[in-house]
């Protein structure tokens, strides 16, 4: 069977065997619209759903779920703006909100950026609808990072924090490694969370994709030409340590400080004060998000195991001038290829 089955489209999931005393799920899953108009190379949506058919309102969906308690509000389309009808959707449900009758609302999906640019109200209808954690999609090449900055302009102009904004980025795919990177650092710049998607054919059944062990040869999971397994594995890695910084609010990453298992609390005041270049010091693995960063070897995946420095205890007795000062550290994206970071 291709595309959806239109008479389960009328039944409601049955939540009551998931909502119970071990399960206290507070939000329903809908569709607005099915289908997507555009015919992306890597997305499946415009073959299995190949028809859009968009709601003309969105209430009779989640009166039901309302009525369990379900009053947030998850939305499974695939292109939530192309519907014609949205503006009145997103208006029936600030209305819902108005009234108390709905909590929040998220897209699992990303918001259709080429619309948003046309439309730049919907963000705001967004905002009043209850949506949070908006999520936008930077599909293509490095180039086209001014419409992206616009995309989240609008977003926060419509009141939505950067922190909170989310990039989904397709690699694994035609994008080299390198121009993912710079598209990443734009992200750093930007202040954005990045959602990184590992691409893979539509018809590929098996997935053995471990991040910690070396895969090059190919069989466990797909690897595209342009890439090795070796960066499928660092993008990941920068993509992840870079979120951590954004949500913490650091210009710098260490694995051994994410773990505090050998830094106290008052030795993580005293680093996040001194910035990357003395904090280096104590923190062997310390990593900066604004560089490109390379796997060590392109050809081959080798985890490493970083101890920390024997000079901890030094840390407590750093000077405290050095601790609170200032540190003057202006962050560069790398333009030529002497100045990217091989670690």
């Amino acid at each position: 069977m291709k595309g959806v089955k239109e008479e389960a489209e009328d039944f409601f999931p049955a939540y009551d065997l998931v909502k119970n005393d071990d399960n206290s799920i507070d939000y329903q899953i809908v569709h607005s619209s099915r289908g997507c108009f555009r015919k992306c190379l890597f997305c499946g949506t415009w073959k299995i759903e190949p028809e859009f058919k968009g709601r003309k309102e969105i209430k009779p969906v989640i009166e039901p779920g309302l009525e369990m308690g379900l009053k947030n509000i998850v939305f499974y389309d695939n292109n939530l703006f192309y519907n014609p009808h949205i503006e009145d959707i997103l208006n029936e449900l600030a209305d819902l909100k108005k009234d108390k009758k709905i909590g929040w609302c998220e897209s699992q999906s990303g918001f259709d950026g080429r619309i948003l640019l046309r439309k730049p109200h919907l963000a705001k209808l967004l905002k009043k609808a209850g949506f949070r954690y908006p999520r936008i999609a930077w599909d293509w090449g490095y180039k086209h990072w001014p419409a992206m900055k616009k995309q989240i302009q609008i977003l926060k102009e419509a009141g939505y924090n950067k922190r909170n904004i989310t990039v989904f980025m397709i690699y694994n795919w035609e994008i080299d490694f390198e121009e993912m990177e710079r598209k990443r650092i734009k992200c750093w710049e930007w202040k954005v969370q990045i959602s990184d998607c590992r691409n893979r054919p539509l018809d590929q059944l098996h997935d053995h994709y471990k991040p910690l062990k070396d895969q090059k040869n190919g069989e466990d999971y797909y690897i595209h030409p342009n890439w090795t397994d070796a960066e499928v594995k660092q993008f990941r890695k920068n993509v992840r340590r870079q979120n951590i910084c954004n949500r913490q609010n650091l210009v710098f990453h260490s694995k051994l400080l994410e773990h505090k298992k050998e830094y106290t609390k008052g030795m993580y005041i005293k680093l996040k004060a001194m910035g990357p270049e003395n904090a280096k010091e104590y923190l062997p693995d310390l990593w900066i998000p604004s560089q490109i960063t390379h796997p060590e070897d392109r050809n081959k995946w080798e985890p490493k195991t970083v101890e920390p420095p024997q000079n901890l205890a030094e840390l407590l007795a750093v000077d405290e001038e050095t601790v609170t000062k200032k540190t003057e550290y202006v962050e560069r994206s790398p333009a030529k290829k002497e100045e990217m970071l091989y670690v």
